[in-house]
């Protein structure tokens, strides 16, 4: 078993503890917040080639990649 009272006094593993403390607190304050989104959707194998009817008009749902337009940059 490892004295803590020995590592304290001793002059390496000190400057390794204020290292990884020091770090601990630079990842604290200067990390940079991300946006998570979370929606409900259906998959697309269940709508997907489906006529939906909505007032008068009809319509189709076909899936199809394509690039974003508006792409957000950090």
């Amino acid at each position: 078993m490892i004295e803590f009272s020995k590592l304290l006094h001793d002059k390496k593993s000190v400057s390794f503890l204020s290292f990884l403390i020091g770090m601990g607190l630079v990842v604290l304050f200067f990390h940079k917040p991300y946006d998570s989104t979370k929606f409900l959707s259906l998959p697309v194998s269940a709508i997907e080639q489906k006529v939906i009817k909505h007032g008068d008009k009809c319509y189709i749902y076909t899936s199809e990649d394509v690039k974003c337009l508006h792409e957000k940059k950090d």
